[in-house]
Parts: C-alpha cells; sequence; structure tokens
C-alpha cells in the first residue's frame, strides 16, 4: 500500500515485481532450507531474522507521509534530476513574470 501512496506508476511496477520475486525466491527456497542443517525451526528463525532486518530497514529510510497531500508524497522520492529541473522551470517562469510586471510598469 505504501508504494501506491507515493510514486508513480513505473514505480508502482518496481514495487510489485519486488513483492513477486521476493515471493518466488521464498517459495522455490523454503523447502532446500528445511532439508538443510537448519530443519524447519532454523528455517522460520531465518526468514524471521530476514523480516526483522526489513522492518528496521523501513523504520530507518521510510519517509512518514501522514498529513501531505498526494503531490507531496509523491514528490518525497522524485529523483533529483527532475527535482533540479523543476526548480530551473519555476525560475524561468518566474523571470518571465518579472518581465512581465516590468512591461506593465512602463
Amino acid at each position: 500500500m505504501y508504494t501506491s501512496e507515493v510514486t508513480v506508476d513505473t514505480g508502482l511496477g518496481f514495487g510489485t515485481f519486488g513483492i513477486k520475486f521476493t515471493g518466488l525466491i521464498i517459495s522455490l527456497t523454503t523447502e532446500y532450507i528445511m532439508d538443510s542443517p537448519l530443519q524447519p525451526h532454523g528455517a522460520f528463525w531465518l526468514f524471521a531474522g530476514i523480516t526483522w532486518a526489513g522492518a528496521v530497514f523501513m523504520g530507518l529510510f521510510m519517509k512518514e507521509t501522514r498529513g501531505l497531500t498526494d503531490k507531496q508524497k509523491k514528490e518525497l522520492y522524485r529523483p533529483v534530476k527532475s527535482y533540479v529541473e523543476e526548480v530551473r522551470r519555476l525560475s524561468v517562469k518566474t523571470d518571465r513574470m518579472k518581465l512581465y510586471d516590468t512591461i506593465d510598469d512602463d
């Protein structure tokens, strides 16, 4: 749900792919891990450890989106290049507005 709230369609596609790919890896490796020296209880402890590591990562690196508008949420993870282009575009627009204001004053 988090991915769909803060990304554009391309980002949502990558997020969905990541979830499905992770599920595939787990389904392909679970049987082998359970037959390994870890045995079933060790396999579940391994998966629990990976889950806790993911939870810590999420807690440390995911940004809070509560109370933000849809546009603000999408800007949180916008690539820097597109942000710089947006700033330049707004800067040019502001310069044009100043130019028109000086023309109107004459």
